[in-house]
């Protein structure tokens, strides 16, 4: 038995594709800013609300006369920031504006930690060369001389690197952040273009 061919049809277009460095300066871009018929103190209320609710994490209000409304957690890896809402009027309603910023006490505390543990790292190395190797006095006498460099080098790029990943995901939670805080607020997205 013999089946009928499907008719060929045409591919959907297919959508423009971004580049790399397109894609990266839209993911780091800051949160666009929104307009809501609501005041600052009305805000601030609304997301309390929700925060409350389990809506919003780490959601924080602000000290009044600080510039910023509000905190809300931004999820990163390996270290986490925030998103930070500031107030602006506009006619009856209020303009906020997203910044974001990552928590300081970790990426501190990690490189503390990284200069800290380079010189036990060298006794520690030494010691273990010294057991395996007891003939190859040349070896385990200077240890310093090559790991220092390898640790410090390394441990700077290791920190770098950390905090290089933690702004890009951070970046990617604070945009999905600031879409709940508008949804939370009744902010209609724009259309798509």
């Amino acid at each position: 038995m013999l089946r009928a061919m499907p008719e060929p049809t045409t591919p959907p277009a297919a959508e423009p594709s971004l580049t790399k460095a397109e894609a990266m300066a839209q993911v780091m871009a800051l949160p666009d800013s929104c307009e809501v018929a609501l005041s600052a103190e009305a805000i601030v209320a609304k997301l309390d609300a929700a925060a409350r609710r389990g809506k919003l994490a780490g959601f924080a209000a602000c000290k009044p006369g600080s510039g910023e409304l509000f905190v809300a957690d931004a999820f990163g890896t390996p270290f986490e920031g925030v998103l930070v809402g500031m107030a602006q009027p506009a006619g009856t309603g209020t303009r906020l504006v997203f910044a974001r910023r990552l928590k300081p006490v970790w990426p501190w505390g990690f490189g503390i930690v990284l200069v800290l543990s380079v010189w036990p790292g060298v006794e520690l190395t030494e010691s273990v060369l010294a057991a395996m190797f007891p003939g190859a006095t040349w070896l385990w006498q200077t240890t310093y001389y090559w790991y220092l460099p390898l640790a410090i080098v390394g441990g700077i790029f290791g920190w770098i690197g950390a905090i290089k990943k933690s702004r890009l995901t951070v970046a990617v939670s604070s945009h999905e952040t600031a879409d709940k805080v508008k949804a939370l607020l009744g902010v209609t997205p724009p259309p798509q273009a």
